[in-house]
């Protein structure tokens, strides 16, 4: 598919907002984990999910707009009293973490379906084995797939992990 001027602009601006949404959202929903009660901490996190899934829209691109609903789906159903399990988060996580990778391959032109296709997998259907097992799927289940693992303080979820300025 070629990408007139105005397009790549636009895919551009896309790229730069999905990264900082993309960081806002890891940001809530590690605090999702602590506090999974708090309707306006849910609802500030559907509307980043919410407005991400709008922007991949604008610029065409299918796989982060399916990524991005279906955690608005998960959300939803957390914002209706559902818990926010350990699995539950980790499989939102897991989502945002797959997007990160995701969307400058797609907007590269890579096909990532396959991919969306498993993180709408494991959002619908987080892996029962690791309810409760804390930073067990960001290790073993990205290891499985082949991914590196995230370096993360201890005691920290390894998506916690922030970059460290350089000296």
């Amino acid at each position: 598919m070629e990408v007139t001027g105005q397009e790549a602009r636009f895919r551009a601006m896309f790229a730069e907002e999905a990264e900082g949404r993309l960081a806002t959202l890891s940001e809530l929903l590690l605090e999702l984990e602590r506090n999974g009660e708090d309707q306006e901490l849910l609802s500030s996190v559907f509307r980043e999910a919410h407005t991400l899934k709008g922007s991949a829209a604008v610029v065409g691109l299918a796989d982060v707009l399916r990524v991005a609903h279906a955690m608005e789906e998960v959300l939803e159903g957390l914002r209706r009293g559902d818990p926010a399990t350990p699995a539950t988060v980790d499989a939102l996580l897991g989502a945002v973490d797959g997007m990160r990778e995701m969307v400058p391959a797609v907007l590269a032109g890579d096909d990532r379906a396959d991919h969306a296709d498993r993180l709408v997998a494991d959002l619908h259907d987080p892996p029962p084995a690791l309810a409760g097992r804390r930073g067990v799927r960001g290790r073993a289940a990205g290891r499985a797939r082949g991914h590196r693992p995230a370096r993360g303080r201890a005691g920290r979820h390894p998506r916690a992990a922030r970059p460290q300025p350089h000296p």
